[in-house]
């Protein structure tokens, strides 16, 4: 498994766990299921999207996206699906009232209630802002839940593998 797939599980505590999990859901489904669970490990490298596909409370939408997501073999389309199953999970549209600016001094002394963010970058401006009107307050948890953003808990899963206490991120 590539490096910056194992991040959020050094110990490969986890991914055991959600393993032996993932075994004892699919003895109670059709033999469908577990090619499906098996395509999206091998196309995700991660054990998670299988998770999330066995969960028994995952909505019937989740379960035809992961199973899309699973069928296709476009790497545009594997993007477009995943990105649509995070958004399913996670958004929660209408609750952030963000507004992105480039000037750090705004962020800093602003009045009012509307929360402001700095993004250095004014390509990157448009691109957040969707993210954010499309997700809403479940942007952070999306983003937890993500293999490949930065996270604290990552970090300090590196920072000290052995520790036992740092939390990992979501199925």
């Amino acid at each position: 498994m590539p490096d910056d797939q194992r991040a959020w599980d050094m110990t490969g505590r986890v991914e055991a766990d959600v393993q032996a999990l993932i075994g004892e859901r699919l003895a109670a489904l059709p033999s469908r299921a577990a090619a499906v669970a098996a395509r999206l490990r091998e196309v995700t490298a991660d054990c998670r999207l299988a998770a999330v596909y066995l969960r028994p409370d995952s909505p019937d939408t989740v379960i035809r996206l992961c199973e899309s997501f699973a069928a296709t073999e476009n790497d545009h389309e594997c993007s477009r699906l995943h990105h649509e199953i995070g958004r399913r999970r996670f958004a929660r549209p209408g609750t952030a009232q963000v507004s992105l600016t480039g000037d750090l001094e705004e962020v800093l002394t602003a009045a009012g209630r509307r929360t402001r963010a700095y993004v250095a970058d004014p390509g990157h401006r448009g691109m957040i802002g969707a993210l954010l009107d499309d997700f809403g307050t479940g942007f952070s948890d999306l983003w937890r839940a993500s293999t490949r953003c930065p996270d604290p808990t990552r970090a300090c899963a590196r920072a000290s593998p052995s520790c036992g206490t740092c939390p990992t991120a979501p199925a």
